[in-house]
C-alpha cells in the first residue's frame, strides 16, 4: 500500500510540474510513457504525440517509433531522417491501464492490433 500512495505522490507532482489540465486516468497516461521512456530523454511533446487513446484505438494507448533514440512524430519527419545499416529502430505500443487489474479483453485487442500492424500484406486502408 506505501507503493501506491509514494506512487500517487509522485504522479501529483507530475501534473503539478507539468501544469497539466487533465483527468487523473489521462496524468497517469503521460507519466507512464514519461517513465518507460526516460533513457530516451524525449520532450513532453514526443510523449504527447505518442498517444493515441480513444475509441477504435485497437487497445493501443501509446504508438511511438524511435530511430536513433529520436522520437518519429510523423512521416514527414522520417523523410528527413538519415538512415543507415547501423541505425536503431525501435517501436514501443502501449497499453496503459490506471486500474488495480487487467481485464483478459484488453491483451485480445493489442493482440489482434499488433498482427495487423506487422502483416505486411496490409495496405494502409
Amino acid at each position: 500500500m506505501n507503493n501506491v500512495i509514494i506512487l500517487n505522490d509522485c504522479i501529483k507532482e507530475y501534473k503539478d510540474k507539468n501544469e497539466l489540465q487533465t483527468n487523473d486516468d489521462e496524468t497517469f497516461e503521460f507519466f507512464s510513457i514519461g517513465q518507460i521512456t526516460k533513457k530516451s530523454n524525449l520532450s513532453f511533446e514526443d510523449v504527447e504525440v505518442s498517444i493515441v487513446d480513444g475509441t477504435k484505438d485497437g487497445g493501443i494507448d501509446c504508438f511511438l517509433m524511435l530511430v536513433d533514440e529520436t522520437a518519429v512524430q510523423s512521416e514527414e519527419h522520417v523523410e528527413e531522417l538519415e538512415l543507415n545499416e547501423s541505425s536503431n529502430v525501435r517501436l514501443l505500443i502501449g497499453q496503459v491501464k490506471n486500474t488495480s487489474s487487467l481485464k483478459e479483453s484488453v491483451i485480445d485487442k493489442i493482440y489482434i492490433s499488433i498482427s495487423q500492424i506487422f502483416d505486411l500484406e496490409n495496405d494502409e486502408s
